[in-house]
């Protein structure tokens, strides 16, 4: 009986305890909110999703593939995607699973690994591409699905989550001009992402001074600095092996000299001796030179996206250089690894030619009489120089003999015509012409150091100035003809006779005839006869006179 008693209290104990215990539960589950003391549980995220291609290019096909397929939820139930969690992942549709795997210890280097999902850990953004390469070889025949761009942007919807590779075809490079982009690895959210197809930017430049210009004006024969350049990829850095060719190709009136320097940047990589190991000139398919790196990467180890490959060489005018329009062009292109998928090392692509142009002009000059200018006159003797007088810096023009092209400038003048074939006497011919045949632009002086047989010669120099205007709408792009749209001309400080298109400049140079002496037989003779008969008849006259007179006083 004491027994049960003592039960009864104990369990009336308990029940007045949890009776008081209950106002407290109510009390707390009162005064707190959900969003102090609780975190939703977070939301899954199902199919389908979208990925969206920025910077496609037009006409190319992508494939999705799927590497890692699982459970993507989002951070909250309002299904906010900005850091998604996938979980419980596992090898997708896209790949075959033992390639994938076998692929993944080797770039990731880690034998230990045995299932997607310690795969995935493993990913970051510094073996990202390094892996999507590595598991090329295990993507399935069959995308997960695909999508054609019709514009630069392009949107793939896929049925399921997940990791996806995004590779362009490899066929479907349109024309040399293109490029093929490479993996990219992204997690589907929806996912944006921008394409990396990437194609170096070409460029050429005449180096003048601290100048680099499209079009230049040169003497034959003088020395001119070219500069190629090469801006690398966006996606240069993704390549495992990178080619690059500049292709160089001169028109019949320029020769090479020879490259001087190779550069990373502003960084000197090779002198003009080291740089030979890469240039070949001439080069086959008719370039007049080559530079060629069958692997940048290894060559220049601190290139990367959007870095600037140059190389400057020197070239010069020669004897077969085309006088005023269209000029002289030279050319470049260059040939490029286009597709990161197949690590470089095969397919290439060629950018569009990029162009400068180099002029030279003609100097004409017709000798006639100063009376009449209709006359012309054959003998007279000139040089061409840069200053006038006989200053110490004064340079004299030397041309072929019997070409009349210009050759180079000299110190002193050359008398007569030498074995080579080089004077640097100008001679009026029988139309009273005298040439000089591939000249620069700029001020130079005539000084005429043998008058024609009868006239006087020149007291001072004749001071010619050449300019040329060039189209202000060329940029380098191959096709204008006539770069050159004026050319004025003064000889004297009169205008020339000017033809545009040939860059030809031509003055008249007039002489007057010496002072002119009596000629025997002629009209002077018979006036000193005149003169001298009727002196002496006033002679005769004034002694007759004076005798009569003389003897009338008488």
């Amino acid at each position: 009986m004491n027994r049960m008693k003592k039960f009864a209290s104990i369990m009336l104990a308990l029940v007045m305890s949890f009776a008081l215990m209950a106002p407290a539960f109510a009390s707390g589950e009162s005064d707190t909110t959900p969003d102090e003391t609780q975190t939703t549980a977070a939301a899954p995220v199902t199919g389908p999703q979208s990925i969206t291609i920025n910077g496609a290019t037009k006409g190319h096909t992508y494939d999705a593939y799927q590497i890692f397929k699982g459970d993507l939820s989002a951070d909250s139930t309002d299904n906010d995607l900005t850091n998604p969690v996938l979980s419980n992942i596992e090898w997708g549709n896209g790949v075959n699973a033992d390639l994938a795997l076998t692929a993944a210890k080797q770039v990731l280097g880690d034998d230990t690994l045995t299932t997607a999902a310690q795969v995935a850990a493993k990913l970051n953004d510094s073996n990202a591409n390094a892996f999507a390469q590595a598991i090329k070889s295990a993507l399935s025949t069959t995308p997960t699905t695909s999508g054609t761009a019709e514009s630069d942007n392009l949107t793939i919807n896929v049925d399921s989550v997940g990791y996806y590779l995004i590779k362009d075809h490899k066929d479907d490079v349109q024309d040399e001009n293109d490029s093929i982009t490479l993996f990219m690895l992204q997690v589907v959210g929806p996912t944006v992402v921008t394409a990396k197809a990437g194609v170096p930017t070409p460029d050429k430049k005449i180096v003048e001074g601290g100048e680099k210009v499209n079009v230049g004006d040169y003497d034959i024969g003088e020395t001119i600095t070219f500069e190629l350049s090469a801006t690398l990829p966006n996606n240069f850095e993704n390549y495992k092996t990178y080619k690059l060719v500049f292709h160089d190709t001169m028109s019949e009136g320029l020769t090479f000299d020879k490259v001087t320097s190779i550069k990373l940047g502003e960084t000197v990589i090779f002198n003009d001796e080291t740089a030979k190991t890469y240039v070949t000139a001439p080069a086959e398919d008719g370039h007049s030179l080559d530079v060629t790196f069958e692997d940048l990467k290894t060559v220049m180890t601190n290139a990367g996206n959007g870095s600037v490959i140059t190389v400057t060489y020197t070239g010069h005018l020669n004897e077969n250089a085309v006088v005023g329009n269209p000029g002289n062009p030279n050319k470049m292109h260059l040939e490029f690894s286009n597709n990161p998928n197949d690590e470089g090392n095969g397919e290439t692509g060629e950018t569009p030619d990029k162009e400068v142009i180099v002029f030279t002009f003609e100097l004409d000059n017709n000798k006639v009489d100063g009376q009449n200018t209709e006359t012309t006159l054959p003998g007279a003797e000139f040089v061409l120089k840069t200053a006038t007088g006989d200053s110490t810096d004064v340079k004299y023009a030397v041309i072929n003999a019997e070409t009349h092209k210009f050759i180079r400038w000299s110190d002193v003048k050359i008398e007569g015509t030498n074995d080579d074939g080089e004077t640097t006497t100008l001679v009026s011919d029988e139309d009273g012409l005298f040439q000089v045949i591939g000249i620069d632009a700029g001020t130079y002086y005539l000084e005429e150091t043998k008058a024609p047989v009868g006239y006087n010669k020149l007291e001072n120099d004749i001071t010619v100035v050449i300019t040329p205007s060039y189209d202000p709408n060329y940029q380098g792009t191959p096709g204008n003809d006539n770069v050159i749209t004026e050319l004025d001309v003064t000889v004297g400080g009169k205008d020339a006779a000017i033809d545009d298109d040939k860059g030809i400049g031509t003055g008249t140079i007039a002489n007057n005839k010496g002072a002119t002496l009596p000629e025997t037989g002629g009209i002077g003779t018979t006036i000193f006869y005149a003169l001298g008969g009727l002196l002496t008849v006033g002679a005769v006259v004034l002694l007759v006179t004076k005798k009569r007179m003389n003897a009338d006083d008488k």
